[in-house]
């Protein structure tokens, strides 16, 4: 490999760039780690889908302020692992990486293996055999999950010399290379076969394939329903420089749970109704992690006042008309990723195609992770298709997010693109209205189809649906 580096720390150099890198010259890797996650493994498993043997030993890093323990809990790692599963956004690349990981388990391909004799801290990413003539080791701090490989400051250090990596000690006073202490941990009487459960466990989380029970699904159609009835009343961190009013504070955890359900959300409240609060707020729930404000140039120094009035820190504010200013900010994506954009008069990206709107579109697409949080007065000023737009800039323009149940001409409901039932709609009313027939059936139908996306992506106040709520108030 050329210019093979020697340290890696995820910020001159990435290690999951390396190791793709190196991956392309082998077909076998051994790999330890204090920790696992699915996204580590979706980034890097279409790299090693030829190899021959894949091994994956997991250990236990003494975490805090989980546990004080001297020992390795029973349950671990099922219940870690399980936990952090089941909290990830569903995702057909996920999906994927699954059905992938079975692939490989049944072709005796990939074996995993959990450490229990001690807590195990090491990671190390060794690549070859005793008989490789071109043997590589990384060994670090960089455990094997997304953030370890890609986004954590880490300290990792690679050996290419083939002689150190494969080294196996003649006695008690020579140290190990790479692969013989691997070879020794995995070989250990306490560290178990893990295959089975471990596939039995991404399978049966909701990124898996395993079907649920009747009663399941039933519990599971509730949840997805209603969920939000209990989750919107959730705590939020308070602002420090004011108190919100009622109206505000409900917008803000309507906000946060639409943004960890959807990834992402539109504030569209009337004129003067302290949108910006409301966005500071729920970037108040964010602390410490990369903000992204994007703005009109007429509302920069607002945005800046507010923010420095909270003392937030970690948040950018860029000039939406500032194409060099927004390309500058972008290049600091692989130094940390932004975990919330908030886009500040969203109406003015409602259309498709010009430079301004391709420019954002193809920031969020770069940080696929990061939440959206629309704020427009207006969301729609022609048609419906300018809220839809939005919504789906935010999505990255997944239109899986805005499905809708409809139903037929024969009273059968079925779920479809809400692009496809708008279009439908949208001509069926033009149909009517050349012919002159009563517009309210029409209409109704048009409601049934906007309002679930209203409800699940849109939040609105209105001076006279909080007239009560403002009474003796002066809002700011």
């Amino acid at each position: 490999m050329k210019n093979f580096p020697h340290i890696i720390d995820n910020r001159r150099r990435v290690l999951l760039d390396t190791l793709i890198e190196v991956s392309k010259e082998h077909d076998e890797i051994s790999i330890a780690t204090g920790y696992w996650d699915l996204k580590g493994t979706e980034a890097l498993l279409p790299y090693l889908q030829q190899y021959k043997k894949i091994r994956l030993l997991i250990g236990r890093e003494l975490l805090i302020p989980r546990h004080q323990l001297n020992e390795i809990e029973a349950d671990f790692p099922d219940r870690d692992i399980f936990e952090d599963l089941q909290a990830l956004k569903p995702d057909i690349k996920l999906k994927d990486t699954i059905s992938n990981l079975k692939t490989l388990i049944d072709s005796k391909v990939l074996e995993v293996k959990v450490f229990k004799k001690t807590f195990l801290h090491a990671k190390c990413y060794i690549f070859g055999n005793f008989k490789s003539t071109n043997a590589v080791g990384f060994i670090g701090s960089s455990n094997f999950t997304l953030n370890g490989l890609t986004h954590n400051f880490e300290l990792n250090a690679s050996e290419d010399d083939t002689r150190v990596v494969l080294y196996s000690p003649q006695s008690e006073e020579q140290e190990n290379g790479h692969l013989s202490w691997f070879e020794e941990a995995w070989n250990d009487d306490k560290c178990i076969d893990w295959t089975g459960q471990f596939i039995e466990l991404v399978d049966t989380s909701v990124h898996g394939e395993k079907l649920f029970s009747p009663y399941e699904m039933y519990i599971k159609t509730l949840d997805l329903m209603y969920s939000h009835l209990l989750t919107e009343d959730q705590d939020i961190t308070p602002l420090t420089s004011r108190k919100l009013h009622a109206f505000q504070d409900r917008s803000v955890k309507q906000i946060t749970w639409r943004l960890k359900k959807n990834g992402v959300a539109m504030l569209a409240d009337s004129v003067g109704l302290g949108k910006t609060i409301t966005a500071i707020s729920v970037m108040k729930q964010y602390d410490r992690r990369r903000i992204v404000v994007i703005a009109p140039a007429s509302l920069i120094e607002q945005w800046k006042t507010e923010i420095i009035s909270e003392n937030l820190l970690g948040i950018t504010v860029v000039s939406l008309q500032n194409k060099a200013e927004i390309e500058k900010e972008m290049e600091r994506d692989h130094l940390m990723p932004i975990s919330l954009f908030v886009i500040d008069e969203s109406h003015n990206l409602r259309t498709h195609g010009s430079q301004r709107f391709e420019q954002i579109s193809n920031w969020l697409n770069n940080n696929e992770d990061a939440d959206v949080l629309l704020l427009t007065a207006t969301p729609v000023n022609n048609s419906i298709d300018d809220l839809t737009n939005q919504i789906l800039l935010g999505t990255r323009g997944e239109q899986d997010l805005l499905k809708v149940n409809v139903r037929n001409s024969e009273g059968v409901v079925k779920s479809r693109s809400f692009y496809d039932a708008l279009s439908d709609i949208k001509r069926r009313i033009s149909l009517n209205r050349q012919e002159g027939n009563d517009m309210k059936p029409i209409y109704e139908e048009a409601r049934q189809v906007i309002d679930p996306i209203l409800r699940e992506f849109v939040i609105r106040n209105t001076r006279q649906s909080i007239k009560a709520e403002l009474v003796g108030t002066v809002l700011k």
